[in-house]
């Protein structure tokens, strides 16, 4: 690269090699990936079922609010069990979607317009071998359509195949006997049991389904002990902003500390996800939310 520069000096002269220099940075700009770029280049990433808040779930959500043709593509043949996002040092970037029930995999190119940003679905492709050996191990943990946040709501994209119709066999029509009229019983009474009710902290484990509709109210996500579960949306998360939040005071962020094997002052990464003991929570509600 050194070299290049060094030839457009001397064939061009400083101010002309300057100028194109710019315009090649520019045009190697366009079609990255900007948000969630520590994502790129990962590998293979699973979706989740249950948690629309993971940082691969929230990557296809917001690139699906801003390309109809991503957001259609899912909608008619559903979320797929995982991506990879390519995105070489020049060129634009490639998602590449994985449906392994099916042994496919779409890949979306994206092209950036003046005032639009799209990506272009091509496929279906047969799914490598050793992809396929990851992908395996995957789909024995999952279970159901992954879960997205788009547009303030949450959405699972779901491909169902219309069941064919039965065929209809006419059945001769058989007189059916008049049975005997039996002698009628005495009535059991059964007592009936009250329940006990439930204690205001008692807790019981939630499917997925309930649990996305507990979040879609605002409220986070539980844990099947009842620990209410915690995933960070921004980099000025710190523990004592979900102590203060959860649990009612800062103090309280030593003992999350401990419980999440962390320190009390370690930074957050976006997407970490942070266990708050149900024996603590004061609030709910999912943190940001309004009470």
């Amino acid at each position: 690269m050194k070299n290049f520069l060094n030839l457009l000096r001397r064939s061009l002269g400083p101010s002309v090699a300057a100028v194109l220099l710019c315009v090649f940075i520019s045009a190697c700009a366009k079609g990255r990936v900007e948000e969630y770029p520590s994502l790129a280049n990962q590998g293979i990433l699973p979706l989740s079922t249950t948690n629309a808040f993971v940082g691969s779930n929230l990557f296809i959500a917001n690139e699906a609010e801003r390309s109809p043709y991503l957001y259609n593509f899912l909608k008619a043949k559903g979320g797929p069990l995982a991506i990879e996002i390519i995105e070489p040092k020049f060129g634009a970037a490639r998602i590449l979607m994985f449906y392994p029930h099916e042994r496919e995999v779409y890949a979306a190119d994206i092209q950036e317009r003046e005032y639009s940003r799209q990506w272009i679905i091509r496929g279906p492709y047969g799914i490598d071998r050793k992809d396929y050996r990851k992908l395996g191990s995957l789909d024995s943990s999952m279970s159901g359509a992954p879960l997205f946040f788009i547009r303030g709501k949450l959405e699972r994209f779901k491909y169902e195949e219309q069941p064919e119709q039965p065929v209809q066999v006419l059945q001769p029509v058989v007189p059916t006997p008049v049975p005997a009229k039996p002698t009628p019983k005495k009535k059991v009474v059964k007592k009936t049991e009250v329940k006990k009710a439930e204690s205001p902290g008692e807790f019981k484990p939630l499917n997925s389904d309930q649990q996305a509709i507990q979040m879609s109210m605002g409220y986070a996500e539980r844990a099947s002990n009842g620990d209410v579960v915690h995933t960070v949306k921004s980099d000025t998360e710190t523990l004592e902003s979900i102590a203060k939040w959860y649990t009612g005071s800062t103090t309280n962020a030593e003992q999350l500390a401990k419980a999440n094997a962390l320190g009390a002052k370690d930074p957050l990464a976006i997407g970490t996800r942070i266990s708050i003991p149900v024996t603590l929570v004061r609030n709910f509600k999912i943190m940001g939310s309004s009470k």
